[in-house]
C-alpha cells in the first residue's frame, strides 16, 4: 500500500466516521478517529490489549463505532503515555474486545438456577458434583 492510498484510505475512513457520529463528536474525539483511521491501513496484524488486530478488524470498529465509544476512550486519555498513538489503540481494542465478547455471551441461553440452589452454602468443591452444568 502507498502513501497516497493510505491517506485515501484515511480520509475515506474518517469521512465515513464524520457521517455517522456528526461534526460535533468528529470535533472532539479527532484524535481517537485519526488513530483509528491510521490503523485501518495496517497490513500485518499488531497485538494491543491482548488481541490480535488487523486492518479488516480495525475497518470493522470504524464503520460501527458510536460516539458514546469514543467518549469512553477519550476518558481513557487523561493518563499521560509513552506512545500515545499506540495507547489510544490499545483503549480502542479493549473497546472492539467488550463488543466481540458481548456478542459471544449471547449465543449461550443463561443458566436458571433453583431456589434450592441460590439458597445453597457451598462448603466444599464435591459439592458441587450433582449439580447439571
Amino acid at each position: 500500500m502507498t502513501t497516497f492510498d493510505r491517506k485515501t484510505t484515511e480520509k475515506l475512513i474518517e469521512s465515513n466516521i464524520r457521517s455517522r457520529v456528526g461534526d460535533e463528536a468528529f470535533a472532539a474525539y479527532g484524535e481517537i478517529i485519526a488513530a483509528l483511521a491510521y490503523a485501518c491501513t495496517f497490513i500485518n496484524p499488531r497485538r494491543f490489549a491482548d488481541m490480535d488486530m488487523d486492518g479488516c478488524k480495525w475497518q470493522d470498529l470504524a464503520t460501527t463505532i458510536t460516539a458514546q465509544e469514543l467518549k469512553t476512550v477519550n476518558a481513557c486519555l487523561n493518563c499521560r503515555a509513552n506512545n500515545r498513538l499506540f495507547f489510544i489503540l490499545g483503549c480502542l481494542t479493549r473497546v472492539y474486545s467488550r463488543r466481540k465478547s458481548s456478542i459471544s455471551k449471547s449465543d449461550y441461553p443463561q443458566r436458571r438456577y433453583t431456589k434450592a440452589e441460590l439458597e445453597s452454602v457451598i462448603t466444599s468443591i464435591d459439592s458441587l458434583k450433582d449439580i447439571e452444568w
